[in-house]
């Protein structure tokens, strides 16, 4: 039986992805937001993108536990195996994530290096900032749905869910640390930067495939 096959730019939430990001920077142009307000952001993001990673987690069925090891040792693919897998990887992302929301707190706190990018924190949480936040959620939960109604059958590889929200993390260090981010447009950029980085992480949780790079998924099943 043929089955039509489904390419990344047929992926309604792959635009969708694209979309929430757009809303983003449009809102990070109109407001002036400052690098304080981008790293929010961000990090929401990161949070939602981790949520959906420990669900995925959870709730797959058919799936392969190649390249987690503890010890040297391969973990089986067994539903204990991906449920223990799965509290590390939420006990872990939570704690990072709080480190990370606690040291975005503190440098509100005027400071020599932060003194200029000094925002109220009130000022941050804006409605701008909600709707941005709501477009970015919403289209990783139409994703999630998506994918998981076109795809029932699909191997869930738990070595790619793992690692997404922790190399998510990197540019977020970057960002921090980096000086560069001052500028509006430096902080541009780096949006669209994130932009570029959400849309091949999403090509290559969908759509890449061990040993080969595919932008198609699907084919002919008897």
């Amino acid at each position: 039986m043929n089955q039509r096959k489904k390419t990344i730019l047929t992926d309604w939430s792959f635009w969708l992805l694209l979309l929430s990001n757009i809303i983003t920077i449009e809102f990070a142009i109109k407001e002036q937001w400052t690098l304080l307000s981008v790293l929010w952001i961000y990090f929401f993001q990161t949070v939602v993108i981790s949520c959906f990673s420990v669900i995925r987690i959870f709730s797959a069925r058919n799936f392969s536990m190649d390249g987690i090891m503890i010890n040297g040792i391969r973990l089986p693919d067994t539903p204990v195996a991906k449920n223990f897998l799965g509290v590390i990887v939420a006990f872990a992302l939570l704690f990072e994530h709080i480190m990370y929301a606690i040291f975005l707190n503190i440098v509100h706190t005027p400071t020599p290096y932060w003194n200029e990018q000094y925002t109220p924190l009130v000022s941050v949480f804006s409605i701008s900032f909600f709707l941005a936040g709501a477009a970015f959620f919403l289209s990783h939960l139409f994703s999630y749905v998506y994918h998981r109604f076109e795809h029932p059958q699909r191997k869930e590889s738990m070595a790619r869910l793992v690692g997404l929200p922790f190399a998510r993390i990197v540019p977020l260090h970057l960002a921090v640390f980096s000086a560069s981010y001052s500028s509006e447009s430096s902080l541009i950029s780096f949006l669209i930067t994130k932009t570029i980085i959400d849309l091949l992480m999403h090509g290559f949780h969908h759509y890449w495939k061990p040993g080969q790079l595919s932008l198609t998924t699907g084919g002919s099943n008897e």
